[in-house]
């Protein structure tokens, strides 16, 4: 069976939808549809793990379409960081391999209107993926690497994104054969097929090794995500374990989702560089900030000589380093 990807793929297909795209035998969510989802109460704030589930926007610099995917915020030293899919930041489809660009994080969102963004938007300036997503076209075999990472910039106050958002979800990793993740919980922004695209639904299923072709994802027959969802987190309890990837064709009747875990060597390496990425970053910028503040001191009118020079640097540099 091939897979589509339900968020960003070029040609990706919307089927007419089944009765049943999830059996109803197998739905775990109270209250869930016939793709396992249950809209989660408002406000998104109140709890977690909906206070750091949020929407990611990108633009495609070669289609100019807009890009939605779900994502999190993760638990981190530089309290900057964004776990989210591979495929949110990165089309590796075809002869046109690209960065997606304008990458923004709006955690808790709640539509276009006012009170959508109630923790803030959170612009990107750095973005990272894994090797073989970077480098090898996609596949069956790549899709297990399909693991993206986000730095945002500190607000207009400041602030990091977890002086905000609060604490991170944990990342934790796990091996194939590993059966420690017995049961997760997948949030996010379904779009498609009557769903609006602005409000967070959830689905809970139980997890299982996928099988060939998708060597070493996990799998859940309880939820079929929905165009929009992908890149979202797989929780299992207080911890993400992996992200929401892709989906069976919206008319297979046994719909099932895959979930790229957050394997040791790739994945941890991955949020390890993001890391040091924003380390680097930090000091560029407290650089930046004391060289303004001297050249401030020493002009009579009071105004830097080489205003954001900084960031113009950062942003012509964004994605294109240390890629694990």
């Amino acid at each position: 069976m091939l897979v589509l990807l339900v968020s960003t793929l070029p040609g990706a297909v919307a089927y007419a939808a089944a009765p049943e795209e999830v059996p109803r035998r197998l739905v775990r969510t109270p209250g869930g549809d016939r793709f396992g989802y249950a809209p989660v109460a408002r406000p998104y704030t109140r709890a977690l793990p909906e206070r750091v589930t949020g929407l990611l926007v990108s633009h495609d610099p070669l289609t100019g379409a807009e890009r939605r995917c779900g994502a999190a915020v993760v638990a981190s030293e530089s309290r900057s960081l964004v776990l989210t899919a591979a495929h949110c930041l990165f089309d590796n489809d075809g002869q046109a391999r690209r960065w997606y660009d304008q990458v923004t994080f709006v955690p808790a969102y709640s539509g276009s209107g006012a009170g959508g963004a109630p923790l803030g938007v959170w612009r990107a300036v750095r973005t990272w993926v894994t090797r073989p997503w970077r480098t090898r076209s996609y596949s069956t075999e790549v899709i297990p690497h399909d693991v993206g990472v986000v730095g945002v910039e500190p607000d207009a106050s400041g602030r990091r994104l977890e002086d905000v958002t609060g604490p991170g979800l944990r990342p934790v990793s796990t091996r194939r054969g590993d059966g420690r993740v017995r049961a997760v919980t997948l949030p996010g922004y379904p779009s498609e097929l009557g769903y609006p695209g602005d409000a967070m639904y959830r689905c809970s299923g139980r997890a299982a090794e996928a099988r060939t072709p998708w060597p070493g994802m996990l799998m859940t027959r309880n939820c079929q995500i929905v165009r929009g969802h992908s890149g979202g987190p797989a929780i299992s309890g207080r911890a993400v374990v992996g992200v929401a990837t892709s989906s069976s064709p919206y008319h297979d009747p046994d719909g099932f989702s895959l979930i790229a875990r957050l394997s040791p060597r790739r994945a941890q390496g991955l949020l390890a560089v993001a890391e040091r990425g924003m380390a680097a970053y930090a000091a560029a910028a407290a650089r930046s900030r004391h060289q303004a503040t001297v050249a401030d001191s020493a002009s009579p009118i009071g105004v830097g000589a080489t205003p954001n020079v900084f960031w113009k640097a950062e942003e012509s540099t964004t994605n294109g380093r240390a890629n694990w």
